[in-house]
């Protein structure tokens, strides 16, 4: 029989399926992705009245399909999700081949693929948040400071270095989420809302971080006279950028709710 002829004969053999990407097909049995862009099989009765030479792994691996297929990835772009569902696709193939150690590199390549992207959109909403706080910070402070000038508020005369010291604070904090953003892994099971509000409260703390540095100096109780009065306005903007970076040595909410999910899924497994 000719390719083309075998290829109609196929088609025809799974025509009632709703197939929205065929994966692999054969007189056996058809793994494809279905028009919900959910991952599909089915068997013929002739490979039906033939057992799988391992049924417990024949099982799980079945099995394993299903759990690969249920992490969160709603966030993947069309081309993406189709990408993760042809992976988990070829495991099941494989698992149906009874090639069960091809199977399960399938699908561990599913998931280090779901993790990469995952690890990219937590870094977007984290990056996203952290500067939008710092941006949308400056500008009211900006706003704040210069209201304050045309109206000749007698208390801007000292205030207004303190506000820029802050400021600084806060761009100090955003480069130090910036710098280390490529060695960070976040817990993508944290929801969207817990991405931002941690963002946001870092660039908080570095601008009160740094109004303390400098409260500090200038009270003599950190550097004492080291100081040279003739830079050291430039040397507090130094300190409060700095200062701003101790946002890293906050403990990461995130990083904790990722312990805790692990912690409670090795207590689950014991069981």
């Amino acid at each position: 029989m000719s390719d083309t002829a075998n290829e109609l004969q196929l088609s025809q053999q799974w025509a009632d399926l709703d197939v929205l990407e065929r994966v692999l097909e054969t007189d056996d049995f058809i793994v494809f992705i279905n028009k919900s862009e959910c991952c599909d099989y089915k068997t013929s009765d002739k490979y039906d009245a033939k057992p799988p030479t391992d049924k417990a792994k024949y099982a799980r691996l079945i099995s394993e399909a299903s759990n690969v297929e249920n992490s969160p990835h709603i966030f993947l772009s069309r081309h993406d999700k189709i990408g993760f569902k042809r992976l988990i696709c070829e495991g099941i193939a494989r698992t149906l081949e009874n090639e069960y150690s091809a199977a399960k590199a399938a699908y561990e390549a599913a998931k280090a693929y779901l993790e990469r992207r995952q690890n990219e959109q937590s870094r977007e909403w984290y990056l996203s948040a952290a500067a939008i706080t710092t941006g949308a910070l400056l500008l009211v402070l900006a706003v704040v400071a210069l209201v304050c000038n045309l109206n000749q508020v007698e208390l801007m005369a000292g205030l207004g270095a303190y506000l820029v010291y802050v400021e600084l604070g806060f761009v100090g904090a955003l480069l130090s989420i910036v710098f280390r953003m490529g060695k960070t892994s976040f817990d993508f099971g944290a929801k969207q809302r817990l991405h931002y509000w941690e963002a946001c409260m870092r660039v908080i703390v570095g601008g009160i971080a740094a109004m303390v540095a400098v409260f500090a100096v200038k009270a003599k109780l950190l550097f004492g006279g080291l100081v040279n009065p003739d830079n050291e306005v430039m040397f507090l903007m130094f300190l409060s950028v700095a200062a701003g970076a101790l946002e890293k040595w906050i403990p990461s909410l995130i990083a904790s709710v990722g312990k805790h999910k692990i912690s409670a899924s090795s207590g689950e497994e014991k069981k």
